[in-house]
């Protein structure tokens, strides 16, 4: 008929029959022989376990309570199955029609006359029901839920959400947010946060820090500077270099790094002190005193002096000092004069006895290999071309008068 009845059953049969006058689910459709759909495809549904047959009804029946089945494979000739144990198989698809080989596997169009009529249809059916139903309902679902559902719904949304969100969010939230956010955020915090902040902030800030330092030093300093000069924190000089990170040190080829001395010759602390002290520019000190943590007990008394910023490459057992100028005893007698250019290349050992007249020119280029034995009169006019081969015993009474052309 065209057109359904205006008072269909209120109670319809538990044994409906299919077009063919058949019992429900007797006439599945075969549409093709020694086919099924592919193994790992997407439009494959399931496969019952081998060695344990179904009926044809049994296949066609779980073929339609497979959501978005439209065909079944089932393995019923056996004599050409692959494996005897395939027969009964099962194998449910949908989209295209599985034209897949496989021997003793027949396609069926599944059947639904097999699925007995419910018998308390729903009273207002939706209009659009879900494509995807929810496969874990929640038991206590929105009193009141969005109108406007996220388009894209986080991944891993927060177990404990906030009591109170923000009224208005940042658009543009930090990209590496904090782990452990403050307790108590700031009052007042700047507008203008610093493009590069501290990697490794103070913990402990000075709590007066100098309001203005002087602009010129004492213009009549101690004439007699004490020879045991003490350090602020009153101890003897040098006992008081500040230790300012431990199991670091400059790292090895670092232009910052300014010396290193030996393995096996080991220096005290104030050692160690005293020759950053000494190197031009030195303002820290790496010093090798944890001998259960240094990589090689060779290393112990090892000091390594550097300049620029404080030093954090990882060395264990190595610990850094700022240099305690507080080392350097001070001089008794400082030169009264000092000289304005002194000599760049002083002499290696000079003589116990100078000359009480040196000459003001001396020779621009002296003699490598001068005589042991300079003569005690010298002559007063030498020869411009003396000769190239001289006697090697010369005259006892050379002439007053030698000729000029011998």
């Amino acid at each position: 008929t065209s057109q359904p009845s205006s008072e269909p059953s209120l109670e319809p049969s538990s044994s409906p029959t299919c077009a063919s006058g058949g019992p429900a689910g007797s006439n599945p459709v075969q549409v093709a022989q020694n086919k099924k759909c592919p193994a790992g495809s997407p439009d494959r549904l399931f496969r019952t376990a081998n060695n344990n047959p179904l009926t044809l009804q049994e296949c066609n029946q779980l073929c339609f309570e497979t959501a978005d089945c439209e065909w079944f494979s089932f393995g019923e000739d056996d004599l050409d199955l692959n494996n005897p144990a395939f027969l009964g198989v099962c194998i449910g698809c949908r989209g295209a029609q599985p034209d897949d080989d496989e021997p003793g596997f027949n396609v069926y169009a599944v059947d639904p006359c097999t699925i007995p009529a419910t018998n308390s249809p729903t009273a207002s059916p939706t209009s659009s029901p879900t494509t995807i139903p929810t496969a874990s309902p929640t038991g206590s679902p929105s009193a009141s839920p969005t109108s406007v559902p996220t388009a894209s719904p986080s991944a891993s949304p927060t177990s404990s959400p906030t009591s109170v969100p923000t009224a208005s969010p940042t658009s543009s939230p930090t990209s590496v947010p904090t782990a452990s956010p403050t307790s108590v955020p700031s009052a007042s915090p700047t507008s203008g946060p610093s493009a590069s902040p501290t990697a490794s902030p103070t913990s402990s800030p000075t709590a007066s820090p100098t309001a203005s330092p002087t602009s010129q030093p004492s213009s009549e300093p101690s004439l007699e500077p004490s020879s045991s000069p003490t350090c602020a924190s009153g101890g003897p000089a040098g006992s008081n270099p500040v230790q300012v990170a431990q199991n670091k040190k400059c790292p090895a080829g670092s232009p910052d790094r300014l010396f290193r001395t030996a393995n096996n010759n080991p220096l005290t602390l104030q050692e160690c002190n005293q020759l950053c002290f000494e190197t031009a520019d030195c303002e820290w000190f790496s010093f090798g005193e944890d001998d259960l943590d240094l990589n090689n007990p060779a290393f112990l008394g090892v000091c390594i002096g550097c300049r620029g910023a404080q030093p954090d490459d990882d060395e264990p057992g190595f610990n850094v000092y700022a240099v305690d100028p507080c080392t350097i005893p001070a001089t008794n007698s400082p030169t009264a004069s000092p000289t304005s250019s002194p000599t760049t290349i002083p002499t290696a050992s000079p003589t116990g006895s100078p000359s009480a007249s040196p000459t003001s020119v001396p020779t621009a280029s002296p003699s490598a290999s001068p005589t042991s034995s300079p003569t005690s009169a010298p002559t007063a006019s030498p020869s411009a071309s003396p000769t190239s081969s001289p006697t090697s015993v010369p005259t006892a009474s050379p002439s007053a008068s030698p000729t000029s052309s011998p």
